[in-house]
């Protein structure tokens, strides 16, 4: 895990309302002092010269960077060392075991931690070493939980800088030194709890009966937090299977049994498909489309499920036009910034698609290139990439890239039973199309892909019908947004008083 994930699993846990109570409100009539009066020495970090190879023969010093510090309490091994020279020689710096170390320079300003042995850092970290009156454990916790204090004291104009002088002036609280290595126990214990989901067990320790009540609160209400959550989650993945599923009984016409048993007498899908073929076959004859290959004979293999009376199974190439879209040669400034709307396949938006698209191309752009200007009531569907699989119905005129694949609108077939369709069957063609490292779903494979054809005017009622059924769950979804909002606000106020204490965290 890297230092700044680890960090903030640290701060994202009860652990630090707990400290945050304890050193505001429990401490609270103990005046904070500078931090220069309980610090017996202070070092900043360096780089021995890379180009000197001799600083780095042998692996004598561990020596940290700001991506260390923050990982653990205790920081043990460096990735990187330097060779004892460089110390003899004043190219680095040596800091005791136990010394506090913390990021000074960039983005990671205010994260700490200690060192369980000797051990050196670069120019971005300070080592601060305690007087006697000081447990390190109990500075390492107490600034753990404020590194946007730290940070509020290392503003400048340009990029935030800690210096010693800024870090010498920084607030410290603290209590006795034996209660400082009680109460550091205890967080030690509260931590572990965390990470394995127990309550801790509070009075097993010497510590103030008010930091063990709110200790036990907070941890009750993470873990009905964390139940709230799970509930949440879980009803969000039933959001997405009921999608799933009102798409698949749509699409085997099962949502529709009722309607067939009223409408007995409506076209058959077969005589459909005749009319289909007809017209194609017209379209061919005047030329206006060409010739292609006939589709292989649809196997038992291939029929996913069983079709209702009236329905026939067919290839998509059979019944759709399909062609991918073109990218104008990009050196080429007169094909771009023209008025022709162009897609690129991540405008996709799984719905229909009448936004301005992100580019445009010219009238040349669109004649001398491989673009195809789509009318509207395409459906278009990107075919590789990482949003291999995405839908949408155009309802503009528009071009697209070469990663989206247009199936013009046939008016015997409504387009949007065919966005239902292959909604339905997303997954299916994306694991039946993974090519060496993404899915390709190729047009030759779309072509090929077998449809449930409905008839045309159970079609019509099926797109209905799909269409009131997710609205429902749209609202549905809607309704546990709310609660998971509800559920924020209300952890919010039950842990307001760790986050608002008496006095102001920048104050403290």
């Amino acid at each position: 895990m890297k230092a700044t994930d680890s960090y903030r699993l640290i701060n994202e846990s009860p652990l630090k309302g707990i400290i945050l109570y304890y050193s505001n409100v429990v401490l609270e009539n103990i005046k904070p002092v500078k931090l220069k009066t309980v610090i017996s020495e202070i070092q900043t970090g360096k780089t021995p010269p890379k180009a000197n190879s001799k600083y780095y023969q042998s692996q004598d010093i561990d020596w940290f960077k700001p991506s260390d510090i923050g990982r653990s309490k205790y920081l043990e091994e460096a990735e990187e060392k330097f060779s004892e020279i460089a110390l003899k020689e004043k190219k680095g710096t040596l800091y005791p075991k136990n010394t506090l170390l913390i990021i000074g320079i960039g983005g990671g300003v205010g994260r700490v931690s200690l060192l369980r042995n000797e051990g050196s850092s670069n120019q971005q970290i300070t080592g601060l070493l305690f007087n006697d009156e000081i447990f390190p454990e109990w500075a390492y916790y107490y600034y753990l939980v404020r590194e946007d204090y730290v940070k509020s004291q290392a503003k400048s104009m340009s990029f935030p800088i800690l210096n010693q002088a800024k870090i010498k002036n920084l607030d410290f609280k603290y209590p006795s030194k034996n209660e400082q290595i009680e109460v550091c126990k205890f967080l030690d214990h509260c931590w572990e709890c965390y990470l394995n989901n127990a309550l801790p067990e509070v009075e097993t320790f010497q510590i103030p009966q008010e930091l063990k009540t709110y200790t036990i609160k907070q941890f009750s209400v993470i873990k009905i937090d964390e139940g709230i959550k799970g509930l949440i989650e879980n009803q969000k993945g039933l959001i997405t299977e009921l999608k799933q599923a009102v798409l698949q009984e749509a699409i085997q016409g099962k949502l529709t049994v009722e309607w067939r048993e009223q409408n007995p007498d409506v076209e058959s899908a077969s005589e459909l498909l005749k009319r289909i073929k007809a017209e194609k076959a017209q379209l061919i004859k005047d030329k206006k489309i060409r010739k292609e290959k006939p589709f292989p004979p649809i196997t038992e293999d291939e029929i996913p499920f069983e079709l209702p009376e009236g329905w026939v199974w067919c290839r998509l190439g059979e019944i759709f036009q399909t062609t991918s879209g073109g990218t104008p040669n990009r050196s080429n400034s007169k094909y771009w910034n023209g008025s022709i709307t162009w897609y690129k396949s991540g405008e996709l938006n799984d719905g229909s698609l009448s936004v301005n698209s992100q580019e445009k191309i010219t009238e040349l752009g669109l004649k001398e290139s491989s673009a195809t200007l789509f009318p509207e009531g395409t459906l278009l569907i990107a075919m590789y990439g990482a949003t291999a699989g995405k839908l949408a119905i155009l309802r503009r005129d528009a071009t697209t890239n070469q990663a989206v694949c247009g199936f013009y609108k046939n008016p015997l077939i409504e387009s949007e039973y065919l966005f239902n369709y292959l909604m339905a069957n997303r997954s299916k063609m994306i694991s039946e199309s993974w090519g060496m490292s993404q899915p390709n779903i190729s047009q030759t494979y779309l072509k090929n892909f077998v449809f449930a054809l409905p008839p045309l005017d159970e079609q019509k009622r099926i797109v209905e019908m799909v269409k009131d059924l997710m609205e429902t769950v749209e609202h549905l979804k809607s309704e546990i947004t709310q609660s998971e909002q509800l559920a924020q606000m209300l952890m919010q106020a039950v842990l307001k008083e760790a986050f608002e204490s008496k006095k102001e965290e920048a104050h403290a």
